[in-house]
């Protein structure tokens, strides 16, 4: 489950560097009023933006389907089980 918790964060942090790194340094007034302005994307940065939205999508599913596993599998657990762990 580790692999697909930092898998989802690795595909994020890919598009937002698409949108966000290496923005224009922002003007006086924008600083002052808290203004930031939008990177332009080429056609090629949108389209990996794309790309690596779906395989998050891909990973959130399988991290979802594990968790919902790990959920079976401690309803299946006994009560004598669980108060023996406390």
């Amino acid at each position: 489950m580790k692999i697909c918790i930092f898998l989802l964060h690795d595909k994020y942090l890919q598009i937002f560097n698409i949108y966000f790194s290496q923005e224009k340094k922002a003007g006086f007034f924008a600083k002052l009023f808290g203004i930031k302005r939008k990177k332009e994307l080429s056609s090629e940065e949108v389209e990996s933006a794309k790309k690596y939205y779906e395989e998050m999508e891909k990973v959130s599913k399988a991290l979802l389907e594990e968790i919902n596993r790990l959920e079976r599998r401690l309803v299946a657990v006994s009560q004598e089980k669980i108060k023996g762990l406390i």
